[in-house]
């Protein structure tokens, strides 16, 4: 019988986001006779991305017309719209006012055309086949698989929690919509960090048993960067998007306070506030010890690429809030300490004095350059052991190989 994965994105393959997607469908590829890729970006970037030679590229247009709008009031009369009042209501103390029927009712409106829309392209292939339904997130994309799931039980459903896509305080407002819908209904729920998991389980309280780990990874065929040596200047580097969740500007005022340490400071990335931020640092990093750049945004091989020819001493994240960043993944696989806040699965990554330092989730500017000056007069052994437990950190629990393969045969056991 064929094997069919249905692999529900948001923008990958046809738009520069999701990176980490194409390090996981080049293992999964492995596994499927037959890949599906339904996306909701119709524009192409000029961005290449990998498509496996079994897989097919289909657009689902999320952009709602007035009539499905209206045609979506239909679901006030359906059970699942009084369930999901009622659960969220008594359990999870939603209070709702007009934003949250209207989230409500998007999610309900873009599951069900997305599910229907599936269910044609299903149609093409032999009834024989085992359909896998893989929604690489838990919003409509879940919903859609939730529906397809519940008219055909005999689908394989599941789907992977992130950060804003988990946990409710990381959105305004503080609601996602049909949670209970979708873990009563998909076979698997997987976070990519046991921060995930806790939350689901000890902060929402859901009683469900399908909930799992299952940690993204990265590549990286040539081991640690290049040799690394002595060398008066540090070398850091941030790899996110300009956002204010981000928290970039705690990077620039901190180094702002740094006047002793030669510091060499590049990002990756760009967003919004690339202006802002750039203005920000131009005028407050004036001292000639700080040296910066802000790179924009590159390609991710190029940043790996940058990790492979370059010492990069310290990597730094600071963000308010996470998942588990891929890119301190990208850094530590090349032997590079990690400086970052102890939000989300962060801690489960970053090892106080193993493999890098770990800030309060809420940290001054102080902080973060106390331990940036800590860590400059680190002797050079303790230096080389930081960079050679990162490395054995990527390789034990975040190595794309090991991870992605494991994660296929999880699916194919559902």
């Amino acid at each position: 019988m064929e094997k069919i994965l249905f692999f529900f994105t948001s923008c990958y393959p046809n738009g520069p986001g999701e990176v980490f997607v194409e390090n996981e469908i080049r293992i999964l590829e492995n596994h499927f006779d037959k890949i599906v890729i339904i996306c909701s970006l119709e524009k192409k970037s000029n961005v290449d991305r990998y498509i496996p030679k079994n897989a097919e590229v289909y657009v689902f247009n999320e952009h709602l017309s007035f009539f499905q709008k209206l045609k979506g009031l239909s679901f006030l009369f359906s059970g699942i719209f009084w369930q999901e009042i009622k659960f969220a209501s008594q359990h999870l103390k939603i209070k709702f006012h007009f934003i949250q029927f209207k989230i409500l009712f998007i999610d309900l409106i873009k599951g069900c055309l997305l599910s229907n829309y599936a269910q044609i392209i299903q149609n093409k292939f032999p009834k024989t086949a085992v359909f896998y339904f893989y929604s690489y997130w838990s919003d409509y994309k879940a919903v859609a698989s939730a529906f397809s799931k519940e008219k055909n039980p005999a689908i394989k459903a599941l789907a992977r929690c992130h950060r804003w896509d988990i946990y409710f305080y990381a959105n305004t407002p503080k609601y996602l919509p049909l949670r209970k819908f979708i873990f009563d209904q998909l076979d698997a729920i997987y976070c990519i960090a046991e921060d995930g998991v806790d939350y689901l389980k000890n902060v929402l309280k859901f009683p469900h048993s399908n909930f799992h780990v299952a940690k993204l990874g990265t590549y990286n065929n040539d081991c640690l960067s290049t040799p690394y040596h002595k060398a008066n200047t540090i070398v850091l580097v941030s790899c996110s998007n300009l956002i204010p969740v981000k928290r970039v500007p705690l990077i620039i005022e901190a180094l702002s306070q740094i006047h002793d340490i030669p510091i060499h400071w590049i990002h990756f990335g760009s967003g919004p506030l690339l202006e802002d931020h750039t203005e920000l640092a131009t005028q407050n990093l004036t001292q000639g010890t700080i040296f910066f750049e802000f790179r924009g945004a590159v390609p991710n091989e190029q940043i790996i690429d940058f990790y492979r020819t370059h010492q990069v001493d310290l990597f730094i994240n600071v963000s308010e809030s996470e998942g588990i960043p891929v890119s301190i993944m990208e850094a530590i696989s090349f032997g590079i300490p990690v400086l970052a806040t102890a939000v989300g699965g962060t801690p489960e990554i970053v090892k106080e004095a193993y493999n890098g330092f770990l800030l309060p989730a809420v940290s001054t500017p102080e902080k973060v350059a106390e331990i940036i000056k800590k860590f400059y007069l680190l002797p050079e052994k303790e230096k080389l052991e930081l960079r050679e437990n990162a490395f054995n950190t990527w390789n034990k629990d975040y190595n794309a190989e090991k991870n992605y393969n494991a994660f296929a045969e999880k699916i194919l056991s559902l």
